[in-house]
């Protein structure tokens, strides 16, 4: 399973991009999808013999409530065969990778082994995204919108190598990571961040690295430790701003162009990007507030689609045709960020037990902070803002529809809530986890 995973790791972060600029076919970009079936397999036949009990209870109920929620959704909507199997294959492709940890029992060694991979790639984002910079820069677009790296989004570029980055500073706190590595890694993978112009990265870099350093040092420590933090937050922001502030200035057609320290002038319009005032049938583009706004206002007129919402898939656009296409793309569709698709598409019981499942994964998260002082221990610690950057950027973006975000976080969240399980007590006869010891 182990090399199944490696390859599952690789494709969720190349596979689309690689088919996007035609070195693999296009039927490339489904292979998440086919490894998800794969997994999925596996998962139901070796949890059968046993391994469904070694994930808690509580994760059981959350998944079958959720789920509850989805169909009585699309019973309710009375929902087309094609958009229900498009919208499906969003909500439930990554959720097979969150009993692997448990079924398969992987130690500490492969979870580095892991880790480094995911590192390597991280790596590897930089010439990518310094390619599509200049070459943007070369036919004279100012936009860093198209500088993804691999991962076919400049926000989910920033939000991974964020997370990479909490992670890797608490290796680097706890000694596993030399700091004149942590230093060199540091700067490679700010700068992605730095030339791909996403605005978010300057207001969560500071408070997820600064609390990464903080929870990662010993009680006696913290205060120096947060010292070392600001230092490397002031590092972080005399490499950020500058290039941000010049890549953002070339080639623009405004005669002030926007500058990161803009957004803390009151007279700036530039907060136009959170609320715009776009109501049904006013055309203009979606804030971020309106994502959310929009669908209550318009799901209030009826009970039963506040409460399940529209059905999957119901507002989504889809690439496999338009008979996959949800029947309110048209109206709704705009209304994309993550948190706006769950409003319309599940309610708000489907997205109150999203919200229910990054909350668990956060508790387990914090738990096993506490208590392992292991390499798990530390991915824990670094999961902390992880879970919280997961949930803000549903808010920020359309997260969910991109495999090389949703796919590793499900995977090691189940890696953490195994873990949290298994201090818990070992499982019974039965094959069931016992309470605290």
């Amino acid at each position: 399973m182990k090399y199944i995973m490696y390859f599952v790791i690789l494709t969720v972060t190349f596979a689309t991009f690689l088919s996007s600029v035609h070195l693999l076919p296009g039927v490339a970009k489904f292979l998440p999808e086919m490894l998800s079936v794969l997994v999925a397999a596996f998962v139901i036949v070796a949890g059968a013999q046993g391994g469904f009990g070694r994930v808690s209870a509580k994760y059981w109920l959350a998944f079958s409530v959720t789920a509850v929620a989805l169909l009585c959704g699309a019973l309710a909507n009375f929902e087309a065969p094609g958009p229900l199997m498009a919208g499906l294959r969003y909500y439930v492709r990554c959720i097979p990778f969150f009993f692997v940890p448990a079924i398969c029992k992987f130690d500490e060694r492969q979870l580095w082994k892991f880790m480094r991979l995911i590192l390597a790639i991280c790596l590897i984002q930089l010439p990518i995204s310094a390619y599509q910079r200049f070459r943007l820069v070369a036919t004279g677009h100012n936009s860093g919108d198209k500088v993804y790296g691999s991962l076919m989004l400049s926000g989910t570029l920033s939000l991974f190598l964020i997370c990479v980055l909490c992670v890797l500073t608490v290796l680097a706190v706890r000694k596993r990571v030399g700091i004149p590595t942590y230093v060199g890694l540091f700067v490679a993978l700010l700068l992605p961040m730095s030339i791909n112009e996403t605005k978010i990265t300057f207001f969560v870099l500071p408070p997820c690295l600064l609390a990464s350093f903080v929870f990662a040092s010993d009680r006696g420590k913290r205060l120096r430790i947060a010292a070392v933090g600001v230092s490397a937050l002031c590092v972080a922001g005399a490499i950020f701003i500058p290039l941000y502030d010049y890549f953002n200035a070339l080639y623009s057609y405004d005669e002030h162009p926007f500058r990161i320290e803009d957004y803390f002038d009151p007279k700036s319009t530039t907060n136009d990007t959170l609320e715009t005032g776009a109501s049904v049938g006013r055309r203009r583009e979606a804030g971020r507030i309106d994502c959310v706004v929009v669908p209550l206002q318009e799901l209030s007129r009826d009970p039963i689609k506040l409460a399940f919402g529209l059905g999957m898939g119901a507002i989504s656009k889809s690439s496999l045709g338009p008979a996959y296409t949800g029947r309110y793309n048209g109206i709704y569709g705009r209304y994309q960020s993550s948190l706006g698709t769950f409003l319309f598409e599940t309610g708000l019981l489907g997205t109150a037990m999203i919200a229910v499942l990054h909350g668990l994964i956060f508790l387990d998260a914090l738990a096993v902070a506490r208590q392992d002082k292991g390499l798990t221990g530390m991915l824990a610690v670094g999961w902390l803002p992880t879970v919280l950057l997961a949930s803000l950027g549903l808010f920020y973006i359309d997260l969910h529809i991109y495999e090389s975000f949703g796919y590793l976080f499900w995977f090691f969240s189940g890696w953490i809530a195994f873990q949290r399980a298994r201090e818990r007590g070992p499982p019974d006869a039965a094959g069931h986890v016992a309470g605290p010891r």
